[in-house]
């Protein structure tokens, strides 16, 4: 279970983050909105991806590769929101903070809720209390 509903539960949480971008600037089309979260994501996802060796044969490397991940949705959403998403590298700088802090923040939801799932599933697969 906790296999099957990670990728649907986790991608769904972070898709939300699209609808983050609308705090940052009104009236960019959703069609914006989106390209411009799965760049950042699709960056970030190439981190994540290439720390797994590391992660997986050292778990305390856990936290640093979470970092790295966070760093880079801040710096691939500040090079590219000037003009965009805003007006000033501070602000870009400032709003790919805060995206890269919102779009951790889903990704830990959605992993909380499917671990709440596989416990649950587990309790009532051995005929739990």
């Amino acid at each position: 279970v906790m296999a099957f509903l990670q990728v649907p539960l986790v991608g769904t949480m972070t898709a939300f983050s699209v609808f983050a971008l609308s705090l940052f600037k009104r009236g960019l089309k959703f069609a914006a909105r989106l390209n411009i979260t799965f760049a950042t994501l699709t960056a970030g996802s190439l981190i994540g991806l290439a720390s797994q060796p590391f992660v997986v044969t050292r778990p305390q490397y856990g936290v640093l590769a979470a970092v790295l991940i966070m760093i880079m949705y801040g710096i691939t959403f500040a090079r590219g929101a000037p003009g965009v998403l805003a007006e000033t590298r501070r602000g870009a700088v400032i709003k790919g903070g805060l995206f890269a802090l919102i779009v951790m923040a889903l990704v830990i939801v959605g992993h909380t809720l499917n671990n709440l799932i596989a416990i649950i599933y587990a309790a009532a697969s051995i005929g739990g209390p």
